[in-house]
């Protein structure tokens, strides 16, 4: 009984001290770097807090005080090197090696399993190959009917909610504008989650990036032995259930048939090494390209729009460039030719996304030593 209990209390802090002593050496040379001061086993991870706001706001506290350099934080048996000099993210994201995603992507998996978000190696070349077609310029211009009538429809709403002497989160609204444009676009079903919040795939999204979320910025959430008996997790797995079962059983094949697809097409005709791609390859890059189409858009709307807002007179400039080029159809729909001349409106949107990117990082891990120095100097 004693020594059972002894194991379960102090086995894996006997397997964090092996850690910590066999990777010494590399402690030693990453402490070389600016950071915060570590404890022994936890690290950092005690200052990380357990909200997304507050993680994000330790790490930049602790971005000045490196004064402005990269820095390291350990977080428990991982090393971290928070990379923000741009010619040093240059090297890594141009790297023809350093292409293996970090072990946070491992979250993803129960629900997005090895799609091109989240896979690696031979697997992500041969994918992105495939999947890069799907988004040439002519075959987006064939959804921009349907793009129209979902935004025209949007503000539609905008213009009611607004007569009403009442805030609404507009973030909330955007992410139903944009399920509904990724479902009618690249899988050719219509949701209707502008105005049906409770479908099963809208609420199924929502409470999965939630999860998600919460769970990528709490260090304890992150190993999946833990976040299997924590409720969120519990939940993300029924809600995964929830998905699967609407991709495999409630949308027959043939609604597919008679549409202009773009991205399903592309995968439901490829092939690699000679086969189709399976069910399962199918429902990865399905969920992949939906989670990573609405969740990131939602942002980017969402940022531009308050940037907007606090900018009066940048917007003018925007509505000034609309009058312009739409004249008396002012509150028509644009043409796709009037969309790509919208120059002003172009050059918005891009520093709202260098000033709020959609993703706040992205990670990568590597088990060989790389000397950036000459890169960036």
């Amino acid at each position: 009984m004693w020594f059972l209990l002894f194991t379960v209390l102090f086995a894996p802090i006997l397997v964090l001290f092996y850690i910590e002593v066999k990777n010494y050496s590399k402690v030693r040379q990453l402490n070389k770097l600016p950071g915060p001061p570590a404890l022994p086993i936890i690290g950092n991870a005690h200052q990380m807090g357990k909200t997304p706001s507050a993680l994000l706001s330790q790490l930049f506290k602790w971005w000045v005080d490196a004064g402005y350099q990269n820095y390291r934080v350990h977080v428990g048996p991982y090393r971290n090197i928070i990379v923000t000099d741009a010619k040093d993210l240059e090297y890594i994201l141009t790297s023809k090696t350093m292409i293996d995603k970090s072990d946070v992507y491992d979250m993803l998996h129960p629900w997005l399993g090895t799609g091109l978000l989240t896979s690696t190696g031979r697997k992500w070349y041969t994918h992105r190959k495939i999947i890069t077609p799907s988004f040439h310029f002519k075959i987006l211009q064939n959804f921009h009917e349907v793009m129209n009538k979902n935004s025209s429809k949007f503000i539609e709403i905008l213009r009611r909610v607004s007569e009403k002497d009442t805030i609404f989160d507009f973030q909330d609204m955007t992410h139903y504008l944009t399920m509904d444009v990724i479902c009618d676009t690249a899988m050719g079903v219509h949701i209707n989650a502008m105005d049906n919040h409770d479908n099963i795939v809208v609420q199924a999204f929502k409470d999965m990036c939630y999860n998600i979320n919460m769970r990528a910025f709490h260090p304890l959430k992150h190993p999946e032995s833990f976040a299997r008996f924590h409720k969120s997790g519990h939940k993300k797995r029924i809600e995964t259930r929830k998905l699967e079962a609407h991709y495999t059983n409630e949308t027959p094949a043939d609604e597919f048939s008679s549409k202009k697809l773009a991205f399903l097409d592309t995968l439901l005709s490829s092939t690699i090494d000679g086969r189709r791609l399976t069910q399962e390859e199918i429902y990865e890059e399905v969920s992949t390209f939906m989670f990573e189409g609405h969740d990131t858009t939602t942002s980017g709307v969402a940022f531009t729009i308050y940037l907007l807002a606090t900018h009066p007179e940048i917007q003018q400039k925007v509505y000034a460039e609309q009058e312009q080029l739409l004249g008396d159809n002012l509150k028509g729909e644009a043409t796709f030719q009037q969309i790509a001349d919208m120059q002003y409106l172009d050059m918005v949107i891009k520093e709202s996304l260098r000033l709020y990117p959609s993703v706040p990082f992205v990670a990568r891990q590597t088990d060989k030593d790389y000397d950036i120095s000459m890169w960036s100097s």
